[in-house]
């Protein structure tokens, strides 16, 4: 049955948390270019490619480079072996909501790249979060799966908003766990985060890179987008 997550205590989300940060790449809804942040100070409007430095007198223009994506925080309720979306929806797409689920319909998509901006097809994601109502399925597999990206690096996700619940006295922001697993290069564990919420300035977790912007999506559902850089 569902478990809902007890008040926790800053500690036990500090436990399950990586040593660093993250620089990520977030895009817009029907735009091509991503948003990026250097380092929390930094607005999460940035582009995602970074400004290439003057061509050398050789006039050879260096590849462009993007910021790879900034870690988050695991949390306590990860469970390996989350059944395979592709396997049942193809390659890049990952169905854990229907329209008859409770809550708010999301679709969230991007790419996950490479930090020379080349995509990544096959990398493999795993994704899980709360339900609705802020609890986590820890004896099954509600709202957790792991897909391929496509032959472009493509994903999709099609979700709800989860829900939120207690962090001590006040409540984290919803929020989506992921972890991205690429040949040859560390594992990024991560979060993405929504705009608007209520609770994002004082979550202690939360970065400004790792925050997508919400648009209208197809039949009242909503939309954004996220390009992961590992």
């Amino acid at each position: 049955m569902p478990h809902r997550p007890p008040a926790l205590a800053r500690r036990q989300f500090l436990h399950h948390s990586l040593a660093g940060l993250f620089v990520g790449g977030c895009g817009q809804i029907g735009g091509r270019a991503e948003q990026s942040s250097a380092s929390p100070a930094l607005r999460p409007a940035q582009g995602l490619y970074m400004e290439s430095a003057p061509p050398p007198a050789t006039s050879m223009i260096e590849a462009p480079a993007c910021q790879a994506t900034e870690p988050n925080i695991e949390g306590p309720f990860y469970r390996a072996g989350a059944p395979s979306c592709s396997e049942r929806h193809g390659p890049g797409h990952c169905v854990l909501a229907t329209p008859y689920t409770e809550g708010s319909l999301v679709t969230i998509e991007g790419r996950v790249l490479d930090r020379k901006c080349r995509a990544l097809p096959g990398a493999r994601i795993e994704i899980w979060h709360a339900d609705h109502g802020g609890a986590y399925d820890n004896e099954g597999f509600a709202h957790r799966g792991r897909l391929e990206t496509g032959a472009a690096g493509e994903y999709r996700v099609d979700t709800i908003i989860p829900g939120r619940y207690l962090n001590g006295e006040t409540y984290r922001p919803a929020h989506i766990h992921v972890k991205i697993h690429a040949a040859g290069r560390p594992v990024l564990t991560t979060q993405l985060y929504f705009e608007g919420d209520p609770h994002n300035d004082h979550d202690p977790f939360i970065r400004p890179s790792l925050i997508m912007k919400l648009g209208p999506g197809d039949l009242g559902s909503q939309r954004a987008r996220f390009d992961f850089v590992v």
